[in-house]
């Protein structure tokens, strides 16, 4: 995910499992004009959980080429952000913008991917850099924070690093 760092926004890309649902891919863009926020979301129309384990790149990136926030799933454009972050219109406010890894436990039925036995492992964390648009690993400085330590644990195995599990069978 990437996040407006004083506004209102983000953009990302990734799987959920909501109530009721299979686990799908799913990639969610956030902005809002004139302080109303708006939403363009995208759940893929087939199910993924044979994908459980199988290595994936998820990344939101600026695309100058359309001048938006483009979510890919390993080299597949997967969408596109329906406004320009860089503008005032979007209500992403000013730079710079806040890359996040997050794990939504919200729901009981939709569990972080991974078992204690059997960790889901998030390596090769980075972030696009703004002068030139490089990918870079992340800095040293991440943090993590559990929200809900009864349904998830995290365990951070290096800097660009990080291993994820559902407490809940």
């Amino acid at each position: 995910m990437i996040a407006a760092w004083r506004g209102v926004g983000w953009s990302q890309v990734g799987f959920e499992r909501t109530s009721g649902s299979t686990l799908r891919w799913f990639s969610q863009h956030a902005w809002s004009p004139n302080g109303q926020l708006q939403l363009a979301t995208r759940y893929s129309s087939f199910g993924v959980s044979d994908q459980i384990g199988a290595r994936h790149a998820f990344r939101v990136l600026w695309n100058y080429g359309c001048l938006c926030l483009q979510a890919t799933i390993d080299a597949e454009v997967w969408s596109n952000s329906p406004f320009n972050p860089f503008a005032t219109a979007s209500g992403w406010g000013p730079r710079p913008f806040s890359p996040q890894f997050f794990g939504e436990v919200g729901y009981l039925e939709s569990d972080i991917v991974g078992t204690s036995s059997q960790r889901a492992a998030y390596t090769g964390l980075g972030a696009q850099r703004f002068s030139d648009d490089v990918l870079t690993d992340m800095s040293c400085t991440m943090w993590g924070r559990n929200d809900n330590p009864n349904r998830w644990s995290l365990s951070p195995s290096s800097c660009w690093a990080f291993d994820i599990w559902t407490q809940v069978p």
